[in-house]
């Protein structure tokens, strides 16, 4: 390939790279909500129902229980429900507006708890609401005679003295709800069981006959920990365009509290029961923080089925994952030992063979790691100049190396244990063969080129590997790494582009400064 064409080639590499590593990262940090923050966690929230009701005997049973919908803002982390236990068939519900889960039973009597806990967290900051999609209905009430003259003179009363539909809205709710009631709305009321509930639907009805549509919304204030806890019922109506929500327990406020879970806004009932009796829901609610990886693996097995995610390491047994925790910064090492060696310039005892020694650094520590390193080292070297003398053939010569090392290793774990020196026990971690490896390759230098040079070699491939080591072990990096793993294809445009360097290294112009000198000087 051409000088020119390879250029061409690496730059539209490059170019396709940084497009799709961008998109990514928006993707994982804006919509999935990945944080380059180690150990961040999230406060979720666990919401507990209890339905709890008296089964007519001999009759099949149908529960149905309306629940939040998961949405850009609402993340349901997970479910957990009693149905398989007391032999209930389970199933939920989705359709474009309402989510639903349903208990059926063929026959059963007596009472009856059904269970089920959800936990719900929110990706950014604010409360949580999901009210995308509100169930308005204008169903005009099927009165005659004087009920319907009647709702049509508080129609018209209030009506002169407001001028917009909102205000009209509110005043027909302030009406029924709030004020002391008049002997026109006590006729329009039952005569027994008035409840906020019954109030609100009464007032709803009179909302429609002026063609006003409205839509009941059931809520949870997740900062109420209380043990038992009924939904908050919230009336939405239109005010131009713009969308107010009347609190029932406080008509004076139009608009949703803080961290307020939405948990149906699309049916008129939360629960539903046939084939039971006297049922009875409550909710409970706590606030737990939960580690942000957990979070989000757990959120990759069940949601963004469409989306990148689908393909990331998160959707990998737990154990796959750990194992890439440790890979996913070695290209970040490598991108250092690169930079050593091509840019300036420092030549080691092989190519990865640093990257291999501070990843034995991890288990055994910097320091506990240094001086096993020096000490087998040492004691292999002096073996190995012995067998020089011998005039061994290669093959053999390294076998011999390879069980010295092992009966080394062998002898620094049991005087480390017999000292207490259990760091030293770690001498294992070290890779047999790399170290007989170094043993040969430094004594076959020290022959060659004289101890100043091996020495050399030695001491920079130990700081190449100390480098690496307080790369990798570093939380962060390690971290942001691992989630953002599309950063290591920035790192391979880092090296493919060193790799098509082909000036000097600073070793190199330090080894020149006398011929630039007098370079310099001749100009």
């Amino acid at each position: 390939m051409k000088k020119k064409s390879a250029r061409w080639h690496l730059t539209i590499i490059i170019g396709v790279i940084l497009i799709f590593c961008a998109l990514r990262t928006y993707e994982k940090m804006r919509i999935l909500g990945f944080s380059f923050i180690p150990n961040a966690t999230r406060q979720v929230w666990i919401i507990e129902t209890e339905i709890k009701f008296t089964a007519n005997k001999n009759q099949p049973v149908n529960v149905t229980l309306s629940v939040p919908k998961p949405s850009r803002n609402l993340q349901i982390f997970k479910e957990e429900d009693n149905s398989a236990s007391l032999k209930y068939d389970y199933k939920q519900l989705n359709d474009s507006n309402l989510r639903q889960l349903q208990w059926t039973k063929k026959s059963t009597s007596g009472k009856q708890l059904l269970y089920y806990k959800m936990y719900v967290y929110n990706i950014f900051k604010g409360g949580i609401r999901n009210t995308k999609d509100l169930n308005f209905n204008c169903k005009k009430p099927a009165w005659e005679g004087v009920k319907l003259q009647t709702a049509k003179s508080i129609i018209a009363e209030i009506k002169q003295k407001t001028s917009s539909d909102g205000e009209f809205t509110k005043n027909i709710i302030t009406e029924f709800v709030l004020k002391p009631r008049s002997n026109k709305v006590k006729f329009l009321l039952p005569e027994q069981n008035i409840t906020t509930r019954v109030k609100i639907e009464t007032a709803r009805k009179v909302l429609a006959l002026n063609n006003i549509e409205t839509a009941l919304v059931f809520a949870l204030d997740l900062n109420n920990e209380n043990r038992s806890q009924s939904p908050i019922l919230y009336l939405a109506f239109k005010d131009g365009n713009s969308i107010l929500y009347a609190n029932m327990l406080d008509i004076n406020t139009y608009k949703l509290a803080e961290n307020l879970l939405i948990f149906s806004s699309n049916t008129d009932y939360l629960v539903d029961i046939t084939g039971g009796n006297n049922s009875r829901t409550s909710y409970a609610i706590s606030k737990q923080d939960f580690d942000l990886n957990t979070l989000l693996s757990q959120q990759a097995k069940s949601q963004f089925a469409n989306s990148l995610f689908t393909f990331s390491v998160y959707n990998l047994p737990i154990s796959e994952q750990n194992t890439f925790k440790k890979l996913s910064v070695l290209p970040l090492a490598i991108l250092m030992l690169v930079v050593m060696r091509n840019l300036v310039g420092i030549q080691g005892m092989g190519t990865f063979t640093p990257i291999l020694i501070s990843m034995v650094f991890l288990e055994t520590k910097l320091l506990p790691g240094l001086i096993i390193f020096i000490t087998v080292l040492t004691i292999g070297l002096l073996i190995r100049t012995y067998f020089s003398k011998l005039n061994l053939l290669l093959v053999p010569r390294i076998s011999a190396v390879v069980i010295v090392v092992i009966t080394i290793m062998q002898f620094i774990s049991t005087l480390s244990y017999k000292f207490a020196f259990y760091e030293g026990l770690k001498v294992t971690f070290f890779p047999l063969i790399i170290f007989a490896w170094i043993i040969e390759r430094s004594s076959i230098i020290w022959e060659e080129e004289g101890a100043e040079k091996t020495i050399k070699q030695i001491i920079f491939c130990l700081l190449t590997a100390i480098a690496s080591y307080y790369i990798i072990s570093n939380v962060f990096i390690s971290h942001a790494m691992y989630v953002f793993n599309e950063l290591n294809l920035i790192i391979l445009i880092l090296i493919m582009l060193i790799g098509s360097y082909s000036g000097y290294r600073l070793t190199e112009l330090y080894r020149f400064r006398s011929f630039f000198k007098e370079h310099n000087n001749d100009n």
